[in-house]
Order: C-alpha cells, then sequence, then structure tokens
C-alpha cells in the first residue's frame, strides 16, 4: 500500500487516525477510493442506513429548477410564449 495513495472520505479522517500504526482490512475501488476500513467504516453500510448523504446536491439541483422556471414565466418574451402554450391546453 506504500506506492498507492487512497482517497478516503473526508468525514472518516477523525476515525481513521485511531488507527494509524494498527492492522486493518481496507478494500479499495478501481479509482483508489476507501469502501471499506476495518470492520467499522464502509460507505454500502452508510448508504444503506443513511441515504440523504446527498441532500446538498440534491437541494442545489431543486433550487436551480425552481429559478429557472420563475425566470421563464417572468421574462416577458418567453412568459408570452409560456402562457400562449397553457392557454391552448385549457383550450382557449
Amino acid at each position: 500500500l506504500g506506492i498507492l495513495d487512497l482517497h478516503y472520505p473526508e468525514h472518516w479522517y477523525p476515525y481513521i487516525q485511531q488507527d494509524i500504526g494498527k492492522e486493518a482490512v481496507i478494500e479499495v475501488d478501481s479509482q483508489n477510493r476507501v469502501v471499506q476500513h476495518g470492520p467499522l467504516l464502509s460507505l454500502t453500510q452508510e448508504v444503506k442506513k443513511f441515504p440523504l448523504q446527498n441532500w446538498r446536491h440534491n437541494l442545489t439541483l431543486a433550487a436551480g429548477s425552481l429559478l429557472i422556471l420563475i425566470m421563464t414565466t417572468s421574462w416577458l418574451p418567453t412568459g408570452v410564449s409560456f402562457n400562449i402554450a397553457l392557454a391552448r391546453l385549457q383550450g382557449e
């Protein structure tokens, strides 16, 4: 392992410091990201027990989509065509 650069998740660093100098079983994926470190730290278990770990990413996508929707309906040239399409769908 001396020639590999291992990439740990940032929230594991306090727990890994306690294992320095001790033997530990480490599982690594093809991009040198650590998937499991010892019996306690495992990304697969985190995904099963804490499925909302990417909430910031999802919140950013939702906020961006809402901003684009507001800009689409409020900007005059796009808003007019949006209103015409909406009126056509309503049968007017």
